[in-house]
């Protein structure tokens, strides 16, 4: 395989191949790929991807270490990356090649691999943005999220996925009625969207439409069961019991703290206060710490900081859970996220200790 054109048509064909879970024969073709082409982008972007699916995310995010420098000048190349590591949960390390690729995209630079492909370069350029989307709203820049997910959009105006994108956004911002707007955009181009269901679903349980709510999560289990589990319901009474059960379980350094810390149920977050600020809570919020941690609070100022007090979100939660075990669940893993608030940690620090 020696030819630019025989090598070129082998790729499609494995790519095909790939998307078809035809994995022993991907194999194959794409050692013989990567013989005749060891320094082609998209095979690079291709054996990536293979890894993954053969080997997991972590053998995927070394191979991407390995990239020889001259594959690294590639913006097919360095997409191939950023996508691993954020989907390997490197977001620092995604974000600052995604903000080089979308700076490169502004100076109007283009792939040298998609000169061919007019319809591959709008696409490619909507895949950065959305991704660059996604690695500053998972490190809380949520407004420069909103900014990134409208470029995507305007990259793939027909794209129901950058619409998507752009309404979770505008969710977690508290501007529902944008979100919804936005939503049903994202359905005109694609009504089997099932993400875009469940997200319309959150949407109108913060706006207590309860039963428009549960049509739409009704609609996104229909469309995919495994991944949208209709919302676990549950009355205050037996929620509140739940609560108290879980505190129990809490280890006794834990409970101390709680001698400071009034618990309180809510259905849901008031959006008109919790969206405050330049970087607002998300009204999808499971729960809230309200108060000044008191290690990050000077002493003489300590006195007047009390009473501490923790929200729970119970229909947020409901929502959230898989069943009513994984609800009970997901109220403790909450409750000790928001203690950690208390404690003084930020979210890094809770991610870091897997109570995100």
């Amino acid at each position: 395989m020696t030819d630019e054109g025989d090598w070129a048509a082998s790729l499609d064909e494995t790519w095909a191949r790939f998307e078809q879970g035809d994995v022993d024969q991907v194999g194959d073709a794409l050692g013989a790929l990567k013989r005749a082409a060891p320094d082609n982008a998209l095979v690079f972007e291709l054996d990536l991807a293979f890894v993954e699916a053969t080997q997991g995310i972590q053998a995927a995010v070394d191979r991407a270490e390995t990239v020889s420098e001259e594959l690294r000048a590639s913006l097919v190349a360095r997409w191939a990356i950023a996508d691993v590591l954020l989907r390997g949960e490197y977001f620092e390390g995604a974000r600052a090649l995604l903000e080089g690729l979308a700076e490169a995209l502004s100076r109007g630079e283009q792939p040298a691999e998609l000169a061919d492909n007019e319809d591959a370069l709008p696409q490619f350029a909507g895949d950065v943005w959305m991704a660059l989307a996604e690695a500053r709203h998972v490190m809380y820049e949520t407004r420069a999220a909103l900014a990134a997910a409208e470029q995507a959009v305007k990259a793939v105006p027909e794209s129901a996925e950058a619409r998507l994108v752009k309404a979770g956004i505008l969710f977690d911002l508290g501007q529902l009625d944008d979100s919804e707007k936005v939503l049903a955009q994202a359905l005109d181009r694609d009504g089997r969207l099932a993400e875009a269901y469940g997200l319309r679903g959150r949407v109108l349980t913060v706006k207590q439409d309860h039963a428009a709510a549960d049509k739409a999560f009704a609609r996104a289990h229909a469309l995919a069961p495994d991944v949208f589990p209709l919302p676990v319901r549950m009355d205050e009474d037996t929620f509140v019991a739940h609560m108290e059960k879980t505190i129990e379980r809490l280890p006794p350094a834990v409970r101390d703290y709680l001698n400071n810390i009034a618990i309180m149920v809510e259905d849901v977050p008031d959006v008109a206060t919790f969206c405050e600020g330049d970087e607002p809570l998300s009204p999808g919020s499971l729960g809230v710490y309200r108060g000044a941690p008191p290690a990050l609070v000077e002493l003489e100022d300590k006195a007047p900081q009390y009473p501490h007090n923790i929200v729970l979100f119970r229909k947020n939660l409901e929502v959230s859970s898989r069943d009513e075990e994984d609800l009970v669940e997901l109220i403790f893993t909450t409750l000790l996220h928001e203690i950690g608030h208390y404690l003084g940690l930020d979210e890094q620090d809770l991610y870091e200790r897997d109570l995100h």
